[in-house]
């Protein structure tokens, strides 16, 4: 069995700016760090664990010095084949259809039986494009998958509402999967150096694409700030705005009547702590023996 594990990788949290994430998206070089996308790990999991001695797992992304800490991962890993698909010079704000269709043009080459990838979140694009580029059916949200035979699959998928399926799966066929499906096998602080080390070992194929530039990201901004919404008595203190502002909006204070039906009662701690106590000795909520 041939397997592909398409993976990738995202902004470190130490980077995570909206100057570095301009930089991502439009400049060629960048000096900010990555990691690999926590989804990419579950994949590389899953691929590594169909794969016996006589199967050929490799792992592949896109892109240049971004895709460089998934692929140095891959190597750590084990995973022996590795190719990074280099970057289009000039070619920046990309989407996911234009690297669903560079990858497409590259696996449709190499005849994989089965293509795996990562899907934060569960509600990216990237798998179901690159599925129908190649024509081959695409089951998301997967989180156990055995083989039948030779040229079928037992894939359980995970549905809405904590709800399972079991399907049989035909190859070939493209499965992806999100973090935390699987557990994470550890990988020593020796075998990330030794990747990173080890450049050597990954393989740089060019790109094919045909120049149509599907959806291009053209600008990135940050949220605006929303203010809180509060009507504020303009003739309180400056104290009791204050107070109104922290606490969310007004408090409702007891009302006259009959004792069930105050809401909030103001007194000292230990007129409180007694207040509570005949509540729910009221109410039958103390145990027996505190009765």
């Amino acid at each position: 069995m041939k397997v592909a594990v398409c993976i990738d990788s995202f902004l470190s949290l130490q980077s995570t700016t909206l100057e570095t994430v301009k930089q991502t998206y439009f400049d060629e070089q960048t000096s900010v760090k990555y990691m690999i996308e926590p989804s990419s790990v579950a994949a590389i999991q899953l691929a590594s664990s169909l794969c016996g001695k006589d199967d050929q797992l490799i792992a592949v992304s896109f892109g240049g010095e971004s895709s460089e800490a998934a692929l140095e991962y891959a190597l750590a890993y084990g995973v022996h084949s590795v190719v990074q698909i280099s970057r289009i010079q000039g070619l920046v704000g990309q989407d996911s259809t234009v690297t669903a269709t560079i990858l497409a043009n590259w696996l449709r080459k190499q005849s994989f039986d089965l293509i795996i990838c990562g899907n934060a979140g569960g509600t990216g694009t990237l798998p179901a494009l690159l599925a129908s580029y190649l024509g081959m059916p695409s089951i998301p949200r997967v989180d156990f998958v055995k083989k039948r035979d030779m040229k079928t699959l037992e894939v359980r998928q995970r549905l809405l509402g904590g709800w399972r399926q079991i399907l049989s799966v035909s190859m070939p066929a493209l499965l992806s999967v999100q973090a935390g499906y699987f557990p994470v096998k550890y990988v020593s602080v020796k075998r990330r150096n030794w990747a990173g080390q080890n450049h050597v070992q990954i393989k740089v194929v060019n790109p094919e694409w045909d120049g149509l530039p599907g959806t291009k990201v053209i600008s990135v901004e940050a949220p605006k700030p929303r203010t809180k919404r509060t009507a504020i008595d303009s003739s309180q203190s400056a104290a009791d705005r204050l107070k109104f502002l922290r606490g969310g909006g007004p408090a409702q204070t007891a009302k006259a009547g009959k004792e069930e039906d105050k809401k909030m009662v103001e007194a000292a701690p230990s007129e409180a702590v007694r207040e509570i106590i005949e509540f729910l000795k009221k109410k039958e909520l103390l145990p027996e023996k505190l009765l």
